[in-house]
């Protein structure tokens, strides 16, 4: 198995890593329930040195002109949110450094403090609430939140 991106607690593998069952048993973490996790470069994450499968990543919508891209994720019942925030953190360095995209950015349900607090500690920053933008047995409001490169001098 191939490690694409590695930290200390997570290794960051192709899609096609994932453990049997993963698919089907995940829920939805950056995206509303039941939404395509398809991206243009998507990738799972684990506990480092073979783990089982905790959770995806992918970039969507890549706009490599305008050099911006949504991230979207999914995790497994279970996954440990110590690994989920180093993988997160691991994808958005790699999005910024090695792919130039001078912005990502993230929906995240208006309830969902400890993923909010997450991608802030990251950079991100809130950009405004979505009202009833996502459906699970009722309207969800959803939080936008956005991180921009910087930018040099004029």
């Amino acid at each position: 198995m191939s490690v694409f991106l590695r930290g200390p607690r997570v290794d960051v593998l192709a899609p096609d890593a994932a453990d049997p069952g993963f698919e089907t048993s995940r829920r939805a973490w950056l995206l509303p329930a039941g939404a395509d996790l398809e991206g243009e470069i998507g990738v799972v994450w684990a506990a480092a040195h073979g783990g089982a499968t905790e959770g995806s990543l992918a970039l969507k919508d890549v706009d490599w002109i305008a050099r911006r891209a949504a991230l979207v994720g999914a995790l497994a019942p279970g996954a440990d949110a110590a690994r989920a925030r180093e993988a997160l953190a691991l994808v958005v360095r790699y999005a910024g450094e090695e792919l130039a995209l001078d912005r990502l950015e993230a929906r995240v349900r208006a309830d969902d403090r400890a993923t909010a607090d997450a991608l802030e500690a990251l950079g991100f920053r809130k950009e405004g609430r979505l009202a009833a933008a996502w459906r699970d047995a009722g309207p969800v409001d959803v939080d936008l939140f956005a991180r921009v490169a910087p930018r040099g001098p004029d």
